[in-house]
């Protein structure tokens, strides 16, 4: 991974009712599942989708308003933006009534992956870089 050479605390994020997403940037949602069948979502804000691709990973309890503000300021910088949302994020939950369970080990063998995937699926053969948290 090439370094991105951005100071990360500098840009805010949303943690309020997300009244304008991304800053206003069109986006959208892929419904995706993961290997062990979850549903994830995988945003991808758009307009640039010949930059260099960015996949944005939130914390494990994190959801992907909280990456609202340094998603648009890669996207501001041409970086074409994707930002998974893993299984139960922000639900309070740790187990989903479909037996899916919200842990490390679940969001690192199966939704990362799954979110990796998609991403490359989608940008014809260009490099990511990946942004966890």
């Amino acid at each position: 991974m090439r370094y991105l050479g951005l100071i990360l605390s500098f840009w805010g994020c949303t943690t309020s009712a997300w009244a304008a997403p991304f800053h206003g940037i069109s986006y959208e949602i892929h419904h995706i599942y993961s290997e062990d069948g979850a549903k994830l979502s995988l945003f991808h804000l758009k307009g640039n989708e010949t930059g260099p691709a960015l996949l944005l990973e939130p914390g494990l309890v994190e959801t992907v308003e909280m990456l609202d503000g340094i998603a648009a300021s890669f996207y501001e910088r041409g970086y074409d933006v994707f930002i998974g949302q893993v299984r139960l994020a922000g639900r309070g939950e740790t187990c989903s009534g479909h037996g899916y369970c919200n842990g490390l080990q679940e969001v690192l063998l199966y939704d990362f992956p799954a979110h990796f995937r998609e991403v490359i699926r989608r940008i014809n053969g260009r490099k990511v870089d990946v942004l966890g948290h």
